[in-house]
């Protein structure tokens, strides 16, 4: 079975593209990946379990996206109809998200008369994705013009890969896509975590873009509860543009307890994870977050708002506990209680471990994917 995976995501150099997912798909099906690239030698490049397509974009290009974007869509469909003919014809064609990818995606299929399997990465319906802190008119047009373009592409797909069970409900106009729709998680790296017995006096939350994942509501959160806590740390790692930075700083009203630091490697990221007290997801949109599984694998108690999917990875005091987004006393309360009660974080911890072990392996992504995939031809 040859597959391919349409995505305009830059990648800049090989080790962003995740080699480890390729391994495991690899074993179902052989596929190909189309990505935006700014280096002209992975025009073509092997990688592990398939090959990359590199759309080199020019910077003159780059700069202007009503301009990139003709130049992507073309170069994506004369690349995916000149391989399909040099490898013998794919079996299907997917799209990595169904705005850009997905356009593509439509003709590409329409094309070659191939089966469409589209993925849903993301709450796109969520205002706060289209204007974070600023949603404005022209976020405003940006999102009405998306949500009459998602159901275009759905409505077209042979299967959707969703995140969460109620992900569609934003979207009108679609036809009746419940026998075409599967409902896994995104492929994270937790078999070869190993949970450590370390556990050191802090609170973390990673990620970004800041505002997205609600690090001034945690931070707000931290200063209700410090004074009673007054061994414990928080860090919040991340990238933090546009004055961030400062506008956090502001709200931690210098608090020596509170340590905003910025982005780290993977690999940092997973020793910062394993050692900390508890991981802390305050997100104001969130389809899922591979963060909470790596947490869970890590053997972490959890703590995360209610915002998209999370609660359907995160059960309310079972795995996690779960806060009404954007509440920072609601938040408050959930910290007081995990530094306060030991036996609920370690009961939580371990839950969460069995949790993501039995349920959301890379093995276990790899087989729901490759049966999303029979299901179409």
């Amino acid at each position: 079975m040859k597959v391919l995976f349409i995505s305009v995501g830059l990648v800049t150099s090989l080790s962003g593209v995740n080699s480890t997912k390729g391994r495991y798909l690899s074993r179902h099906f052989f596929s190909d990946m189309t990505h935006t690239v700014n280096d002209r030698q992975l025009h073509q490049v092997d990688v592990q379990g398939g090959t990359l397509l590199g759309c080199y974009v020019p910077k003159f290009l780059r700069r202007v996206k009503l301009l990139a974007y003709p130049w992507i869509i073309s170069n994506m469909l004369f690349r995916a109809v000149k391989r399909h003919r040099s490898i013998g014809g794919y079996d299907a064609i997917v799209a990595r998200e169904p705005i850009v990818a997905g356009v593509i995606a439509v003709f590409v299929s329409r094309l070659l008369r191939l089966p469409l399997l589209v993925e849903m990465n993301g709450n796109y319906s969520s205002k706060v994705v289209w204007g974070e802190e600023n949603y404005n008119l022209v976020s405003a047009v940006k999102r009405a013009l998306v949500m009459r373009l998602i159901p275009f592409v759905l409505n077209r797909a042979g299967a959707i890969r969703v995140l969460y069970p109620w992900q569609l409900q934003p979207y009108s106009g679609l036809k009746d896509l419940s026998r075409k729709t599967f409902c896994f998680h995104e492929f994270t790296q937790v078999e070869n975590i190993m949970p450590s017995n370390n556990c050191k006096p802090y609170l973390l939350a990673l990620g970004s873009p800041w505002f997205i994942k609600g690090f001034d509501l945690l931070i707000k959160a931290f200063v209700m509860i410090a004074e009673h806590h007054k061994d414990i740390t928080l860090k919040v790692v991340g990238y933090f543009p546009r004055g961030g930075h400062k506008y956090l700083e502001s709200l931690a009203n210098g608090n020596k307890n509170i340590q905003i630091c910025k982005p780290v490697k993977h690999s940092d990221a997973q020793l910062l994870i394993s050692e900390c007290k508890c991981f802390i997801l305050p997100s104001r949109t969130e389809a899922m977050g591979r963060v909470l599984l790596e947490s869970m694998a890590h053997r972490k108690a959890i703590i995360a708002s209610d915002a998209d999917g999370i609660p359907h990875y995160v059960k309310n005091e079972i795995n996690g506990l779960i806060f009404e987004s954007g509440d920072a006393g609601a938040l408050a309360k959930c910290i007081s209680r995990i530094l306060e009660d030991d036996k609920l974080r370690l009961n939580i911890a371990s839950n969460g471990e069995r949790m993501v072990r039995s349920e959301y392996t890379e093995k276990q992504y790899a087989d729901r994917y490759a049966a999303m995939l029979k299901s179409v031809l």
